[in-house]
């Protein structure tokens, strides 16, 4: 007999995957033909009730309960100068104290959207953003974006005496509650071995449904495009000098065992092959493959310059690409046919056809587009390092940069 909530936590994987807000879009055949109704089509969505049943909640409180691990001690994250620097990340040591202090730091200090330094909570083996490179992974990171407050989530936190930090990300405010939850791993996650970084996107989706039930968040709950092994982090500053510091909470105590959390949950049904970083050493690669890079949507490169990729809209296909299965010539990027440095897109698939840019780019995770607009803007440049070379390009004046010295 099957654990009451078993079912319903089954059916909130799949209703809060990455691909749940494309199928919501398609069921209801809204026009996300700008901004505005990208934005509405979202609220739409993020309205939904998806993690709130009381049998799935009783579940996963049981399963966090069941999987407290030892006392936090030291805790290893990697700082990158900025976004667009993949190599020479610097590993830190913190106590976890250190940490929250690290972090208050940060809040009280400015930096424009996508600017300043990126983190994650890594051990790599020669300071490269990559997925060959990145070991292990320390700290658990979730990302509310304007699904709820933490509220709900930190009293969990507190009674089961689960060690975390959670801040209020740049672009928070009261209408919409953009935040992140730090907790410490009793056992850092090995990406060596195996097919680590599929395991880890499981693993991650498992914790990510779990705590956002707990959270009594709305919508997706956590941000599900957030599970790369090696995702960056923007720490939580101000955008703008007059803004208020962003709050940032802490409470010590015991770390997650997250090989108890998903043994003691429904194992996620495994997306399409989780893809790495490609390399680009001979051409500035598109705004497309940058996106769907950004997304963990990139396959392997194919023949006259075209990218093989997963479809934004796989999950509505008739026949959608298979579990673990890599991306095909059936959806690929074409390279550039103009000094825009842009791309076109193109699924066989019967329902998607050719997609145009601003439809493409609306399906992608908002963040991943971001990310791929900043590394874009250097793409005409022939000098430009993008993934772990050894020239940098320089950085705006007044920005944070590495911490010198360790709270």
């Amino acid at each position: 007999m099957t654990a009451p909530g078993t079912e319903q936590f089954t059916t909130a994987l799949f209703a809060t995957n990455r691909a749940a807000f494309s199928r919501f879009v398609a069921a209801r055949g809204l026009p996300l033909v700008d901004a505005a109704a990208k934005a509405a089509a979202r609220a739409a969505f993020d309205a939904q009730e998806l993690l709130h049943a009381p049998e799935l909640v009783a579940l996963c409180g049981a399963a966090v309960a069941g999987a407290v691990g030892q006392a936090v001690e030291n805790v290893t994250i990697t700082i990158w100068e900025h976004l667009r620097r993949t190599a020479d990340g610097v590993p830190y040591s913190f106590t976890w104290s250190g940490l929250a202090s690290q972090h208050a730091t940060w809040a009280t200090m400015v930096a424009p959207k996508g600017e300043g330094n990126i983190y994650s909570p890594i051990t790599t083996d020669n300071g490269e953003r990559l997925t060959a490179h990145t070991k292990r992974i320390h700290i658990l990171t979730l990302d509310c974006d304007g699904t709820g407050t933490w509220d709900a989530l930190w009293r969990v936190l507190v009674e089961l005496g689960i060690a975390a930090v959670t801040h209020q990300s740049g672009g928070f405010t009261p209408a919409t509650p953009k935040w992140r939850v730090l907790i410490p791993l009793a056992i850092p996650f090995d990406t060596e071995t195996g097919d680590g970084g599929t395991t880890w996107r499981m693993a991650y989706a498992t914790a990510r449904v779990a705590f956002g039930a707990l959270a009594r968040l709305r919508g997706a709950g956590f941000d599900p495009a957030t599970d790369n092994a090696n995702n960056a982090w923007f720490p939580g500053y101000r955008r703008e000098p007059a803004a208020a510091p962003r709050q940032v909470l802490y409470t010590g105590g015991r770390t997650l065992d997250l090989a108890r959390l998903t043994a003691a949950l429904p194992a996620p049904t495994m997306s399409p092959a989780a893809v790495t970083r490609r390399t680009w050493t001979t051409t500035a690669p598109s705004l497309l493959e940058l996106a769907f890079e950004e997304a963990c949507l990139l396959g392997s490169a194919l023949t006259r310059g075209l990218s093989a990729v997963v479809c934004p809209w796989n999950d509505c296909h008739s026949a959608p690409l298979a579990s673990n299965v890599s991306p095909t010539s059936a959806s690929v990027i074409f390279p550039p046919n103009s000094a825009a440095n842009v791309g076109a897109f193109f699924c066989a698939h019967a329902s998607c056809g050719a997609k145009s840019v601003e439809e493409v780019l609306a399906m992608l995770p908002e963040e991943a587009v971001h990310r791929a607009r900043l590394r874009h803007v250097r793409s005409t440049s022939p000098s430009a390092s993008w993934l772990g070379g050894t020239e940098l390009p320089s950085l705006p004046a007044g920005l944070p940069r590495l911490p010198t010295e360790l709270p």
